[in-house]
């Protein structure tokens, strides 16, 4: 559908202006998809195949970058929606009975889609596949670009919370860290940089404050010994990058607490744009 739309778009007699860019195209034809219909999505990928794999890798970018907006946007929209639909959670949760036509239509509709219907805390809400956007836009993009989609779709795999409990260690928490760390200084002029300061600054604050139920300190306010463990071991191994400093700095404010929690620590947190992750609206994968 789209490539009819770029050619109607392109033909604009030239009394009324040079025609629209092959981005800016893209961006009308994504306004246009309804955020109601999941089939958009594998319409709009279809259309991207045809229309848009030629372009220079930066135009590919913001195509992609458009992509995922109405994405994540679309996929928030449709949880929403069986979220408040009570009736339609009971018969998706229930096991005791055959799944109804209107349910595998709907299941059906999330795996041409590249979602999936994940758990959290035994309620189900939809996700993208690990690997779906990386399948689709992975060979077209820039390598800033690519970088990041080969970081998420690990992530992605993997996951990172479930009912504020880390389903990650917190030594493969530490990794993430330095993984963004390292890939906002490779490519700090990227259309990715915002979203990598996000991943980068929630790890950080992850591992420096735990999750509610993933906490780093235990019921006597002192530092959980795993955790100490592996606060010392990031600092070494990561010398010389900013959050290796900063866990450093972390560890030994500790140190000179006996370990415990104190006032210091909660300064410690705002001098560092640390967030309080106990409080903060956790992401799931």
């Amino acid at each position: 559908m789209f490539p009819l739309l770029l050619v109607g778009l392109l033909a604009i007699p030239p009394s009324t202006g040079p025609p629209p860019s092959p981005v800016a195209a893209w961006t009308a034809y994504i306004d246009s998809l309804d955020k109601d219909d999941l089939d958009s999505f594998s319409g709009a990928i279809s259309s991207f195949k045809v229309c848009c794999t030629h372009l220079p890798a930066a135009q590919v970018d913001s195509i992609f970058q458009t992509f995922q907006t109405f994405f994540f946007a679309t996929i928030s929209r449709h949880n929403d929606l069986i979220w408040e639909n009570l009736d339609f959670l009971e018969r998706l949760h229930s096991r005791e009975r055959p799944r109804e036509p209107e349910i595998e239509a709907f299941l059906a509709s999330l795996e041409r889609n590249g979602l999936g219907l994940y758990t959290l805390s035994e309620l189900y809400y939809i996700d993208q596949r690990a690997d779906y956007l990386y399948r689709h836009f992975y060979p077209y993009v820039s390598w800033a670009v690519k970088d990041y989609l080969a970081l998420r779709k690990v992530e992605l795999a993997a996951g990172f919370s479930d009912d504020e409990r880390l389903v990650i260690s917190y030594a493969e928490l530490g990794t993430r860290i330095v993984a963004w760390e390292h890939y906002r200084d490779k490519y700090p002029g990227s259309i990715m940089a915002e979203a990598a300061q996000y991943y980068y600054r929630v790890y950080l604050s992850t591992f420096l404050t735990g999750l509610r139920r993933s906490p780093v300190f235990g019921p006597d306010d002192t530092l959980d010994p795993a955790v100490k463990r592996v606060y010392s071991a990031f600092f070494r191994r990561n010398d010389g990058t900013r959050a290796a400093r900063t866990v450093e700095d972390f560890y030994f404010l500790l140190e000179e607490k006996g370990f415990k929690w104190s006032a210091p620590i909660k300064d410690f947190y705002r001098r560092q744009g640390i967030i309080n992750m106990h409080t903060f609206q956790v992401p799931y994968r």
